[in-house]
């Protein structure tokens, strides 16, 4: 018998099933209030749902069928109307606003209350 064979008793009865599947499945939170509040855009809106998903601007862009430039000004966009300098400070926004749940359903956001430049990093941060 060769290395790694088994003797033929086992092989007959033997049965196995390996499924593998990795999942891109995720729970988008719902930023329509949050959009409407900052007054972004779709294309806006879509982006910083795949950043608040994890995705990076790169790979973003690739899901949402964008230039990588195309994205970056989108980003910038995104700055511009939230206050935000950041892409971590403008999730942290995002994330503290609205919040999804697992059942696909999406919590009220808190009220959104202008803040001054100088504490709006601050408050992000939760300090």
């Amino acid at each position: 018998m060769a290395p790694g064979e088994r003797p033929a008793r086992y092989a007959a009865h033997a049965v196995a099933a390996v499924i593998v599947q990795t999942s891109t499945a995720r729970a988008q939170p719902d930023l329509s209030l949050f959009a409407r509040a900052f007054g972004l855009t779709r294309a806006e809106t879509d982006l910083l749902g795949r950043l608040v998903g994890g995705d990076d601007i790169t790979m973003a862009g690739v899901a949402l069928g964008i230039a990588k430039t195309t994205a970056k000004t989108h980003l910038a966009r995104l700055y511009s109307k939230t206050g935000t300098n950041r892409q971590s400070v403008l999730v942290v926004l995002a994330n503290k606003l609205v919040t999804a749940r697992s059942d696909g359903t999406s919590c009220e956001p808190q009220p959104l209350t202008p803040l001054p430049q100088s504490s709006r990093d601050r408050w992000v941060q939760g300090g």
